[in-house]
């Protein structure tokens, strides 16, 4: 590890003569390097002292997190032990405020954090990137940046050791199992989103007319499971051998419909189904309320190919109507995906990083190498479902079998004249 991070330290660019902008910077580890306890301390360390020296710029910060699995521009390394590091300077009139959540603290109170720490005059933050520790309150931290947050871009991993290790350092510290991180971005920034779930519907949508709690009892006013039944008998052969294999369930998470009435794919928030009880009613893993709309779904490299595309394309197209950042490449990007995709689930290597540059390559003409991009393989994903940006938000969820792409832009600020930093390494 130590010559490639030596090299990955080497090939960082050099900030603009005259000027000592603050720096962001995220550094993700294969957990093949972990041979004990103590190797990611010495990373994290390491790091520290050749990306952010006590001489750094005020406001610098450096985020560590293990992985199973490291992306670093165009190349996902799945295979071997691996570093990929993504940074680079804040832009002009922006900053980035890292908060460590240590395991048992009051996770509202220190989400509140935020709302206090306004920095130059550019106010609390409008976008968050949360590092998560697997053991950590994953579900219990969205809901407070949620309520406390409520128009806020929320995008984020799971780190992915191999034991139940320390995943995570600020810094050279390491931080305890059941921790995260969690960086607000504040200022001229901006965090846009696009989730891609990996699923396809199967038969029609119905609606949630009988439920308690977790607990769907009737969808369109007919047995949960007589339902699926239908749907099984009116499938394919290759739908049934899908059901059989990857069943599962989409519920609401926008309600807005078609000219047709029906929710698109990319409407559905993707849950697992946990089981059903002797009276027909079918068990998942989350509350679900009467009269959302609910479709079963399944997930194959077909169907993950398929949404990864449609969102990509949708993102490229409700992009294009954002007075925010027209005209304006993103400045990095992380890729936050699940251990299962990849090359286990598409056969090949470098799959989402690819579709991502090529998807994006119309809105590059400074950036001719790609965006720069980093990320990582975890155990879970966070974001809001489909795409978000600034002026679209709605509530992030914890997902699996996703990947979450989290777009960074620099905004312009005509008062001050500024422009787009450099683009990171």
């Amino acid at each position: 590890w130590q010559d490639a991070l030596r090299s990955l330290v080497e090939s960082k660019p050099l900030p603009p003569s005259g000027t000592r902008p603050s720096e962001l910077s995220f550094l993700f580890v294969d957990s093949g390097y972990m041979s004990d306890d103590a190797t990611f301390s010495t990373i994290a360390e390491a790091a520290q002292t050749s990306l952010c020296p006590s001489s750094a710029p005020s406001g610098s910060a450096l985020v560590c997190v293990i992985g199973n699995g490291v992306v670093g521009g165009n190349r996902e390394v799945e295979s071997e032990p691996a570093l990929a590091l993504l940074t680079g300077p804040m832009p002009p009139g922006s900053c980035a405020i890292p908060l460590v959540v240590n395991p048992g603290v009051d996770l509202r109170a220190a989400v509140a954090m935020f709302q206090a720490s306004a920095h130059d005059g550019l106010g609390a933050p409008h976008g968050f990137l949360l590092m998560v520790d697997p053991w950590a309150e994953t579900v219990e931290t969205l809901s407070a940046i949620d309520t406390l947050f409520p128009t806020a871009t929320v995008c984020g991993g799971l780190s992915a050791p191999s034991t139940e290790t320390p995943s995570l350092a600020l810094g050279k510290t390491v931080l305890p199992v059941g921790s995260s991180i969690i960086v607000g971005l504040a200022g001229r920034i901006a965090l846009h989103s696009i989730v891609a779930q990996g699923c396809g519907p199967l038969g029609p949508s119905f609606t949630v007319t009988s439920s308690q709690g977790c607990v769907v009892h009737t969808l369109d006013g007919k047995n949960a499971i007589d339902q699926l039944q239908r749907v099984a008998e009116s499938a394919n052969e290759e739908e049934r051998a899908l059901m059989e294999a990857s069943l599962l369930c989409g519920v609401a998470a926008s309600q807005a419909c078609d000219n047709d009435g029906q929710l698109s794919q990319e409407d559905f928030l993707i849950r697992i189904i946990v089981g059903a009880t002797a009276s027909g009613s079918i068990v998942l893993p989350d509350e679900v309320a009467e009269g959302q709309r609910f479709q079963f779904h399944a997930r194959d490299r077909r169907s993950a190919q398929a949404d990864l595309d449609s969102q990509l394309q949708r993102y490229r197209l409700e992009r294009q109507f954002s007075s925010e950042t027209t005209g304006v490449d993103p400045f990095a990007a992380i890729l936050f995906s699940c251990n299962g995709r990849g090359s286990r689930m598409f056969g090949v290597a470098n799959h989402d990083s690819e579709c991502f540059q090529a998807a994006l390559a119309g809105h590059r003409d400074k950036l001719d190498s790609g965006i720069p991009l980093g990320g990582f393989f975890g155990n879970g994903e966070m974001g809001s479902v489909g795409v978000t940006l600034a002026s679209s938000r709605l509530q992030a969820h914890l997902h699996g079998f996703t990947s979450v792409f989290a777009l960074l832009y620099a905004l312009d600020d005509e008062e001050e004249g500024s422009s787009p930093p450099d683009p990171p390494n």
